[in-house]
């Protein structure tokens, strides 16, 4: 191969995904080669090389995707994005007014087809690849689907975890204490094929009663549903605040965070003032807690907040959990941003001196990113007075850049990142526009352009509801809207999106909620 052909090379690059994902984001590569067989390493070219096949690698264009081979090309006749890492602009995080960037919108005509949408927790391998790359020597990771109850990888666990114990590690109290060494898996449910798929578990929310403490599964059709619950209720302990919650599934247990709540402090005036009782409010932090599949029963887990933190979020990176944003209970903004390590939980919550976050509001919503030249990156989108404000964090510098704005303003809408035609990105929906207007509208921001794009409307706007992926497909799921009396409606019906519009699921939830969490859980785990 000749030297003036390569674009790249590249040997911290350790899967083909990354490498030619690389290639995707640059607009003069037109193949990569990427070998594991001895040491790792990627190769950009900018002309096909002379070589009919290589050993130990996966060669190929940039498009069709690894994971989606032989499905519908790019939009636009196919043309590549050009690289638009760090285009935003830096801010400084001293800094509370933010600058804005132009964008490059892409408005999608009437009844386009937008082509395969994926969720990076549902991708998997088309096996019909030979047409488009060379496989010899094949990555074993591309031959199993299916994993153990230790092996088990959902959208998050692809951020690297190395950069976060580094981060972690560092803040007083940890005293550098490692993580525990994964054991291999002897139970039962080391055989994989024996209870394959996966439950959706509906989690938390509320209704007109209050927070909901019952667990249940969504049915799709694909299982059958038990009689008595997989899961227990939420004790007392976890519905005594709004009912909204952040829950995951860490590969080993459930985990789900609910969040703080007020209490009234009864008190006694000194004599002086000729005594007397007086009452003072105040607010208990947020708690993490686990359930025990093995004794069906909720456990704390020492995930206690430092901070209140009011219509704050909370987001999954690799084994860690991180809340950001949110308002104190007297209304100024926490900038602060906290970091829990679900495998040492005995440690809690611990504030990350070295991020914080510029503009905190209330009711946006964070997703995190795994970039193949920035790393990981988490991505803040809209809320109470910045509704139509994007703002991402590169974990590794802790600097913010500022994005171009959504087409809406929003606070209370739901994001899921997703894989469009092979570019990745985050879809938005629905959500307030800032009066209080439930929206049907979806977008989908392109994060190699740093642009936006018009989805097709949903049917029935919504806000405080759940976006993830079932079964390959997008799904939107609960939240509450407005009736033509002004009341509020607790939904519970489902919306797929099937590439080219939206379609009413022919299941629903067990009961109407907001605030709820929908999560995926294999099956082995609840039943082996």
């Amino acid at each position: 191969m000749k030297l003036e052909n390569i674009l790249m090379l590249d040997s911290n690059v350790t899967t083909p995904s990354d490498c030619q994902t690389l290639c995707f984001g640059r607009e003069k590569c037109i193949k990569f080669s990427h070998f594991s067989s001895t040491s790792s390493r990627c190769v950009l070219f900018t002309k096909c090389p002379d070589m009919k096949s290589c050993s130990g690698c996966v060669s190929g264009p940039a498009y069709p995707r690894i994971t989606s081979c032989q499905r519908i090309s790019l939009r636009n006749g196919g043309a590549l994005p050009t690289s638009n890492a760090n285009r935003g602009r830096k801010i400084d995080s001293r800094q509370n007014e933010l600058p804005r960037q132009s964008q490059n919108q892409e408005v999608s005509d009437d009844g386009e087809d937008f082509g395969e949408v994926e969720n990076d927790a549902d991708a998997a391998a088309d096996n019909n690849d030979d047409d488009y790359y060379q496989y010899q020597d094949q990555d074993p990771e591309y031959e199993d689907d299916n994993t153990d109850e230790d092996d088990y990888e959902d959208e998050d666990d692809n951020i690297d975890d190395g950069l976060l114990d580094e981060v972690f590690n560092e803040l007083p109290g940890v005293d550098n204490k490692k993580p525990p060494v994964k054991k291999s898996n002897t139970s039962s449910t080391s055989c994989p094929t024996c209870y394959p798929g996966y439950y959706y578990c509906v989690m938390g929310g509320f209704n007109r009663f209050g927070p909901v403490s019952e667990v249940s599964l969504l049915n799709t059709g694909a299982y059958p549903i038990p009689r008595s619950p997989l899961i227990a209720p939420f004790p007392s302990f976890m519905t005594k605040g709004s009912g909204s919650t952040f829950s995951t599934f860490t590969g080993r247990s459930v985990m789900t965070c609910t969040p703080g709540y007020p209490v009234t402090v009864l008190g006694l005036t000194p004599a002086s003032t000729f005594g007397g009782f007086f009452t003072q409010q105040s607010y208990i932090p947020g708690t993490c807690n686990s359930y025990n599949v093995a004794r069906r029963n909720w456990q704390s887990t020492g995930g206690k907040l430092n901070t209140v933190r009011l219509g704050g979020s909370t987001v999954r990176m690799g084994k860690y959990l991180v809340s950001i944003g949110g308002v104190s209970p007297s209304g100024y903004p926490i900038t602060s941003i906290e970091m829990f390590d679900t495998r040492r939980a005995q440690i809690g919550w611990k504030p990350v001196p070295r991020w914080s976050f510029p503009a905190a509001t209330r009711d946006s919503c964070t997703v995190t990113m795994k970039h193949p030249r920035n790393g990981a990156e988490m991505y803040v989108i809209g809320g109470e007075g910045q509704e139509s404000a994007v703002m991402k964090m590169v974990l590794n510098t802790g600097q913010w850049f500022s994005l171009p704005s959504m087409y809406y303003p929003r606070r209370q809408h739901a994001c899921t990142k997703v894989d469009m035609n092979g570019r990745p990105g985050i879809m938005i929906s629905g959500g307030s526009d800032g009066v209080y207007t439930n929206m049907t509208s979806v977008e989908f921001f392109d994060i190699y352009r740093n642009s936006w794009t018009e989805l097709p409307n949903m049917f029935r706007g919504r806000r405080s509801h759940v976006m993830t992926s079932i079964d390959n497909s997008i799904a939107i799921a609960g939240g509450t809207a407005n009736t033509p009396e002004g009341d509020t409606e607790y939904l519970s019906d489902v919306e797929v999106f099937d590439g080219r519009r939206w379609k009413r699921a022919a299941y629903t939830m067990d009961t109407g909620r907001g605030g709820a969490n929908l999560i995926k859980i294999p099956i082995r785990n609840l039943v082996a």
